[in-house]
Formats: structure tokens, sequence, C-alpha cells
């Protein structure tokens, strides 16, 4: 896997979606916090990511708390998106486009 790829997979770490229903695969998510490295910012030295495995377990309990996405609003650019992807598909108005297949989309809102 090259290091494109495996930048794009360690970011994941940090989707709270990805993680989940993930508790049963914590030494799996540290592997994949472990690709920060293929940054190589500074920042993500041995500390950073020994310290950001320690809390995994908390984020993915976190992540398994109940929380409903839909109280937040979809962004003016996402809404443009959809209204010109229903226009060139000839979609119907009240066809459903999820957000969480938007990458742009599901980082605002899980940011």
């Amino acid at each position: 896997m090259n290091k494109l790829r495996k930048r794009g997979k360690a970011c994941e770490i940090f989707d709270p979606l990805f993680l989940k229903g993930k508790e049963n695969n914590i030494e799996q998510l540290k592997n994949i916090a472990g690709g920060l490295k293929h940054f190589e910012y500074r920042d993500f030295d041995d500390k950073f990511l020994a310290n950001l495995e320690k809390e995994i377990p908390l984020a993915v309990e976190h992540a398994n708390k109940e929380f409903d996405w839909n109280s937040i609003k979809e962004t003016d650019n996402f809404k443009t998106i959809i209204d010109r992807k229903i226009k060139r598909r000839k979609l119907n108005d009240d066809h459903i486009l999820d957000w969480k297949d938007d990458p742009g989309e599901r980082a605002s809102k899980t940011w």
C-alpha cells in the first residue's frame, strides 16, 4: 500500500462513524493510527502515537454513545452539490443522497 493510501486510512481514526461498533478491534485501530507516521509531520512522533493509542478505547466508547446526526444542519455547499446531482441525474427532489457518502460533508458534520 502506498503512502497516500496509508495516510487516508490513518485519518479514519478520527471519524466517529468509522469507530462506532469497533470495540472489539482496538489492536486493529492502533495499527491504523500508526499510519499517521506516513504524513511525516514532526508532531506525529512516537510519543504522540503512543498517547493516541492509549486514547483509542475512550474514542470508541464515545463513538458508540447515542447521538442524533440529523440534528446537525447541512452546509450550504452540500445543498448546492445535492441540487446539482439531482438535476444532472434527473432524480426526484425527494431522492435521498446521504451526507455520509460525501467526504466533505461527512468531515464537516463529524468535526
